[in-house]
């Protein structure tokens, strides 16, 4: 065989090698690319919705858009972050992708940590902000063309991988599924995240400002403290000083509507974020919730 044909031979046995890899891969955990996309897309898109999501990784995995708007005839666009905060840096974000164009509604799930010190540093968030023009043209339009050749660790083989998935949804939610709980796993990080971590009452005033704008723009504002299990919560509580009750008045006085969604009959993987059958069961009582503000 001549030298040509032996590349010739050579180059598409590669491709025949790369399709049959990609085509009966083993399944991944989650795409590098597809993260890396979801999270720069999230960051710089422009598009508005009629509902707006925000809050911390509580709510990016624990609020599905197509349960919250279901029946609502209104967009809706989940922007949480990793450690999101609720500094005006974050609101204004939030209200920047607000349709005012029909009934708008913005969905805030505030946590203990969300108005601490460290968590206004918001660092996921202007990290994204932040990347470079390659890096985002690279993030937005390339890596989605990319998830084909996603590489394959060891773990991935023969089911060895982690037993936790997760899909980085278009409406700027995280489908995570596990079938492991771990409950104390969420409590020893979030006695470290705690510890020397205090409630900054600037945020909080600022927080209670902002909803009594929107109200006054006529954007219904929805609250809610995303649910976990007592054990966590008693944490929180203990290490922030944090008031549920005290928060929820000042947010109803300014304006907004406080949801109260009890632990009992929601359950976590790990303590913190919720299953995914429990993520649709909250993003259903916010939807109901929704459904009656709008047709009053």
């Amino acid at each position: 065989m001549s030298a040509g044909k032996k590349i010739v031979s050579f180059i598409c046995l590669s491709i025949l090698l790369t399709v049959c890899l990609g085509l009966f891969r083993p399944q991944k955990s989650y795409s590098e690319f597809s993260r890396d996309h979801f999270w720069t897309l999230k960051t710089h898109t422009s598009e508005k919705y009629g509902i707006v999501i925000y809050g911390d990784s509580r709510v990016y995995r624990g609020l599905a858009p197509e349960f919250v708007s279901s029946g609502t005839g209104l967009s809706c666009f989940n922007f949480g972050y990793s450690s999101g905060s609720m500094s005006q840096r974050m609101l204004d974000f939030a209200d920047s992708h607000l349709d005012d164009t029909k009934t708008p509604v913005i969905v805030l799930g505030i946590t203990p940590y969300s108005l601490t010190v460290d968590a206004l540093k918001d660092q996921q968030f202007l990290q994204e902000l932040n990347r470079s023009g390659y890096d985002k043209f690279q993030r937005m339009y390339i890596d989605p063309r990319l998830v084909f050749f996603d590489k394959i660790e060891p773990t991935d083989l023969f089911g060895m991988g982690t037993t936790l998935s997760e899909d980085h949804c278009t409406d700027g939610w995280v489908k995570t599924a596990s079938p492991e709980r771990n409950l104390s796993a969420g409590l020893e990080s979030y006695k470290k995240s705690l510890s020397g971590n205090p409630i900054d009452q600037k945020a909080v005033d600022g927080l209670i400002r902002q909803i009594a704008a929107w109200g006054k723009q006529n954007i219904t504002v929805i609250a809610y403290r995303p649910p976990t299990f007592d054990g966590m919560e008693a944490l929180e509580d203990e290490l922030t000083g944090f008031d549920e009750n005290e928060l929820a008045s000042e947010i109803e006085a300014a304006g907004g509507f406080w949801l109260d969604l009890p632990n009992s009959g929601l359950v976590t993987y790990d303590g913190s974020h919720l299953t995914l059958e429990s993520t649709i069961d909250v993003s259903q009582a916010i939807n109901f919730r929704i459904k009656k503000l709008i047709n009053r």
